[in-house]
């Protein structure tokens, strides 16, 4: 976290009362910082059938929606939510997406605030840069799980499928090279 990070967005939610505030972030990788572009151009105000522009980057994963770092999420929020999470207890991979399937649809209003207030630093030895066979199920369980929210979006057509099966490609694609480079001893 930046040191002005809670300030900004206790500013923020204090200016612009909202169920969701998202921000922006920025990647540490080998001591280079690199700021994420963001998601909109400016500080914006979201709700009702505004919210697609959000949903459309959650089809396409990027991350400065998907992911739960960039998110502050009001209570009422949580409270709307009904499904049972228990079952995806063990989900490593895509599980922000998931997250955030539900609570994207659930936020009544949005603000997106175009501050970098999350640095997120890139490791060897994490989660994210190893090999898990099970990986391969999460994705699928996610994607079938955007999928039903693009039907009740209304963004269930051939563009929006293409997108997400792109998102999709890209996962295996980086699955296929983690297995290739993992060190797989059999004992």
């Amino acid at each position: 976290w930046l040191p002005s990070a809670l300030e900004e967005i206790y500013t923020a939610l204090k200016e612009n009362p909202c169920e969701l505030l998202i921000f922006n972030y920025q990647r540490v990788s080998n001591g280079e910082v690199k700021i994420n572009g963001g998601i909109l151009k400016e500080n914006t105000f979201l709700s009702g059938n505004e919210k697609k522009v959000l949903y459309e980057k959650l089809i396409q994963e990027d991350p400065a929606v998907n992911a739960m770092w960039t998110k502050v999420i009001a209570r009422s929020v949580f409270s709307r939510i009904t499904e049972e999470f228990v079952q995806y207890k063990s989900m490593r991979r895509a599980e922000d997406l998931l997250q955030s399937l539900y609570i994207m649809d659930e936020a009544k209003t949005v603000f997106y605030l175009n501050r970098s207030l999350y640095c997120y630093r890139k490791r060897k030895g994490s989660m994210i840069q190893t090999f898990r066979s099970e990986d391969i199920d999460d994705m699928i369980s996610v994607t079938k799980c955007t999928e039903i929210y693009m039907e009740k979006w209304g963004m269930d057509t051939q563009y929006f499928y293409e997108m997400l099966y792109i998102s999709a490609a890209k996962f295996f694609m980086d699955f296929l090279y983690r297995c290739c480079m993992a060190d797989l001893s059999f004992g």
